[in-house]
C-alpha cells in the first residue's frame, strides 16, 4: 500500500491513474502529444508510475522538448536499475543518444543508479533470482523422463507456495519494490520478471496466485496488463483481456477478427482498469507499425497477438 495522500493505494486512487494514462496513450496514436503529456502528469499524481508509463512519458516530453520532465521519467526509470545502454540500444532514444538535450537528460544517471544499487532493490530482487534460478535449473534437460517431469512440477508447486507465503508475510514484489534488477531482466525496463514466467510455467497446474495478483493489481503494485496475459495465458481457448481473436494468412501475417460479445470484455477489463478492447487493438496495431517508438503493452502479449503462432498452446 502507499503511504501519503497522493498515492493512498486505495482503488479509486490507483482507477484515476489508469484512467489518464489509458487516454494518454489513445492521444499519442492522435499524434496529439501535449494533450498525452498533460494526461500523464495528472496520472502520475495518483500512483507511482509505471515502468512502460514513465518511458512513453519521457517520449512524448522530448517530442515536445519538456526537457525538466524528460528528466523527471528518465530519473525514475534510472532509480529503478534502468542500465543506460541497454536503454539506448531497445528504445527510440537510441536514435538521439547524441543529441546535446537527451545528454543533459540523462547527466545524472550514474549517480542516481549508483544510488539504486545500494538500495532495498537489488536485495528484494535476489529473492525473485532465487526463484528464477530454481525454475531453469529444473528445465535444462532437454528430454525430460517422467520422473524428471515430475520434479519439475513439485519444484513449480513449491516456488508458488514460497512465493504466497512471502507476499502474505512480506508484500508484493512489485516495481517499487524491484526494479529493473531481476536477472531475467537484467536493467531492461520492459521485460516481464520472475513472477509472470513462473506463472507461465505453471498456467496448467495451478491459479494458487490469481487471487494475490488480482489484489496486487487494485493496490496499484501490479501492471493490469501482466495480469490480464496470464489470465489469458490459463484459457487459451478464450479471449479475455489482451490477447484477441484472429487469423494467420498464408504469409503468416496476423489480422484480427471482429471481438464478439466485446461489451462482456469490456467489463472485466474495466474492474482491473484496463482501457477498452477496440482502444487496445488500436494500440497493438501502431506498436506494431512504429516498433519500439512508443511501447503499450508487453513484449509477450505483442507476441501472442503477432506470432505466426498461437503460443498460449506453444509447449
Amino acid at each position: 500500500m502507499y503511504s501519503g495522500s497522493l498515492y493512498a493505494g486505495h482503488v479509486d486512487s490507483i482507477r484515476s491513474y489508469y484512467e489518464f494514462k489509458n487516454q494518454a496513450e489513445m492521444q499519442i496514436i492522435n499524434s496529439n502529444y501535449s494533450q498525452s503529456l498533460m494526461l500523464y502528469k495528472k496520472a502520475f499524481q495518483y500512483k507511482k508510475p509505471n515502468a512502460f508509463d514513465l518511458y512513453n512519458a519521457m517520449v512524448v516530453s522530448y517530442f515536445l522538448k519538456d526537457s525538466l520532465m524528460a528528466k523527471s521519467t528518465f530519473n525514475q526509470l534510472a532509480a529503478h536499475g534502468l542500465v543506460k545502454d541497454k536503454f539506448e540500444i531497445s528504445s527510440y532514444f537510441s536514435s538521439v543518444k547524441e543529441e546535446a538535450s537527451y545528454k543533459w537528460i540523462t547527466n545524472q544517471y550514474d549517480s542516481i543508479y549508483a544510488i539504486a544499487q545500494s538500495s532495498e532493490l537489488p536485495e528484494n530482487a535476489k529473492i525473485l533470482d532465487s526463484i528464477s534460478d530454481a525454475d531453469q535449473r529444473v528445465r535444462k534437460i532437454k528430454k525430460p523422463t517422467n520422473e524428471q517431469k515430475f520434479g519439475i512440477i513439485s519444484t513449480d508447486i513449491s516456488n508458488l507456495m514460497f512465493l504466497k507465503q512471502y507476499i502474505q508475510k512480506h508484500g508484493f514484489l512489485g516495481y517499487d519494490k524491484v526494479g529493473s534488477f531481476e536477472k531475467v531482466n537484467e536493467g531492461w525496463f520492459h521485460g516481464l520478471g520472475t513472477i509472470w514466467f513462473l506463472l507461465w510455467h505453471t498456467r496448467n497446474i495451478s491459479k494458487i496466485l490469481n487471487p494475490i495478483l488480482l489484489e496486487a493489481v487494485k493496490n496499484g503494485e501490479y501492471s493490469p496488463d501482466e495480469y490480464a496475459l496470464i489470465i489469458d495465458m490459463q484459457n487459451p481457448a478464450s479471449v479475455y483481456y489482451n490477447v484477441l481473436p484472429r487469423t494467420i494468412d498464408k504469409n503468416k501475417k496476423s489480422t484480427f477478427l471482429p471481438i464478439a460479445n466485446s461489451s462482456k470484455i469490456n467489463k472485466k477489463r474495466a474492474e482491473i482498469f484496463l482501457d477498452k478492447v477496440e482502444n487496445y487493438k488500436k494500440k497493438l496495431l501502431y506498436q506494431n507499425e512504429h516498433g519500439s517508438l512508443f511501447r503499450f503493452a508487453p513484449g509477450w502479449a505483442f507476441n501472442c497477438n503477432f506470432s505466426p503462432i498461437d503460443l498460449r498452446t506453444w509447449k
